[in-house]
């Protein structure tokens, strides 16, 4: 975590030192006098380097600092080529002092996505942890989907599929009160014992996947396409007893609505249900008690 702090603090604290230096009109004059287009360059070195390094290590990606800053490298060398030899000539020494400073922040922008992908990764595994559950990426089980479809193609069988998530009002709600870096973590467990709870309820050769928007997919083999409600109830009231939210869901059947998978989560995206209340879930306890 203090690597996380320390390496947001010194990018912040780079980047403000360079657009303050360019604002100093003594150097702008007589000492150096930054080109608009290094400050587009210098922008996108950092947002770019923000907003995709983080993704690509928390989905598993072995990426390389050297990788980047010979990127940048390039697109500096490139932008040099075809606009400042051409158009608009820069002496030596501001050229080099440019190059330099697009490194450094492509370098110190770098640290800090590695260390916001290392921090998702590090919580994801915590909540998991906390939460042992049966489910998998949907991106990771493409072969074992593609697998059931066709077992149910040669023997002629239906599959239902049931999609389930949390209602995302009632999530953020819930943690609204909460700092940012906690309503995080909170969100992160939350979704983490809601895959623990299908995985309790679903039969074991059930198949559970699930999204990077926190959305669950269950394959249910050899189950009639009624019982599908059933499921998804039962669940809803589990739901709603440990973590006082709703969930909304949806069901499709291979091949009555659908022939590809993608299809199927689309139609039952589009029967989409709201989960349980309050006086529903006193019914049922209600009803169990007797």
């Amino acid at each position: 975590m203090n690597n996380y702090k320390n390496s947001i603090i010194l990018l912040f604290s780079y980047t403000m030192l360079v657009l303050g230096i360019a604002q100093v009109q003594y150097i702008e004059e007589n000492v150096l006098n930054f080109n608009r287009v290094f400050f587009i360059l210098f922008t996108l070195t950092i947002l770019s380097e923000l907003l995709f390094v983080g993704q690509l290590i928390k989905q598993g990606f072995r990426i390389s600092i050297y990788m980047f800053l010979g990127f940048w490298a390039v697109v500096y060398l490139v932008v040099w080529a075809s606009y400042w030899r051409v158009d608009k000539p820069l002496p030596l020494q501001i050229l080099l002092l440019q190059f330099i400073l697009i490194e450094l922040a492509a370098g110190l922008a770098f640290n800090v996505g590695r260390n916001i992908g290392q921090l998702d990764k590090t919580l994801d595994g915590l909540s998991e942890t906390t939460y042992p559950n049966r489910a998998i990426e949907i991106e990771e089980a493409e072969e074992r989907i593609n697998d059931e479809l066709a077992r149910c193609r040669r023997y002629h069988h239906s599959l239902p599929i049931l999609t389930l998530q949390l209602d995302t009002k009632n999530v953020g709600e819930a943690y609204r009160q909460d700092e940012p870096l906690q309503r995080d973590m909170l969100v992160r467990f939350t979704n983490a014992k809601f895959s623990q709870i299908i995985s309790e309820l679903s039969r074991n050769m059930d198949l559970i996947l699930r999204d990077r928007k926190g959305k669950f997919v269950i394959l249910c083999p050899e189950t009639k396409a009624e019982n599908m409600a059933v499921l998804a109830e039962r669940i809803q009231v589990e739901v709603f007893a440990q973590l006082g939210l709703n969930i909304s869901w949806g069901a499709a059947v291979f091949p009555d609505d659908a022939l590809t998978f993608d299809d199927l989560i689309t139609v039952a995206q589009r029967r989409i249900k709201s989960g349980v209340n309050s006086d529903q879930l006193m019914k049922v306890e209600a009803m169990e008690q007797v």
